[in-house]
């Protein structure tokens, strides 16, 4: 269910007794359980985390570690040596980006909640076309299997997602699956316009089309 990892993100505390602020790319002692790993913090929101301050950042380590959401932490200043704060790993799937976007934020504030409809609903809506499968959720989340189906079921029932797979459940997005149908139809009502004695789009050209418009 949980894998080794080097890049995550975290709500962090930074101590009021720390002797320094949180910034870009610190290099600190990264505590957990009894391993201590060297790594970065990169702070996301705000883009400084002042003593007696919390918010949101981005650890990546030096050395893989088996971490799951809400594990907690302690990270310390490399010289001299001070502890600097602590926190709580939210996130264990970042998306690759130099932008903290609203979305990052928003689901981010929903894992510190722990409500599992909206950190459902949020990672739906940053996947977007690739969908949200039953596996990443469990690895997002501590939710047993049959808690997080029921969850998704609902959800699908309600409007708010569209069931792609039902065994092992993959839902999407309910507005990224009509943008997706309009995107298809714009896309073969111009290939007919094109090419009007055609019997149809190849399957893969038409997925790659959609992809690269909507991704």
């Amino acid at each position: 269910r949980y894998t080794s990892l080097r890049v995550f993100d975290a709500q962090i505390q930074v101590l009021a007794s720390s002797p320094v602020p949180v910034q870009k790319r610190m290099q600190v002692r990264f505590h957990h359980g009894t391993a201590e790993i060297m790594g970065i913090i990169t702070p996301l929101s705000p883009k400084e985390i002042k003593p007696g301050e919390s918010g949101f950042a981005r650890v990546a380590l030096d050395e893989a570690a088996l971490l799951i959401p809400r594990d907690r932490f302690i990270f310390r200043r490399v010289s001299p040596l001070a502890t600097l704060g602590g926190g709580t790993v939210l996130d264990i799937g970042p998306p690759r980006t130099k932008r903290f976007k609203d979305v990052a934020k928003e689901f981010l504030l929903s894992m510190a909640a722990g409500g599992l409809d909206e950190t459902i609903m949020h990672l739906a809506k940053r996947n977007r076309i690739l969908g949200l499968s039953e596996k990443e959720l469990l690895a997002q989340t501590l939710h047993p299997k049959t808690h997080i189906r029921n969850v998704l079921n609902r959800l699908v029932s309600e409007g708010h997602l569209v069931l792609l797979s039902p065994d092992p459940v993959e839902v999407m997005d309910v507005n990224t699956f009509e943008e997706l149908a309009e995107e298809v139809c714009q896309a073969l009502k111009r290939h007919h316009q094109q090419e009007p004695l055609s019997l149809g789009v190849p399957k893969e050209q038409l997925f790659s089309q959609i992809f690269k418009r909507c991704h």
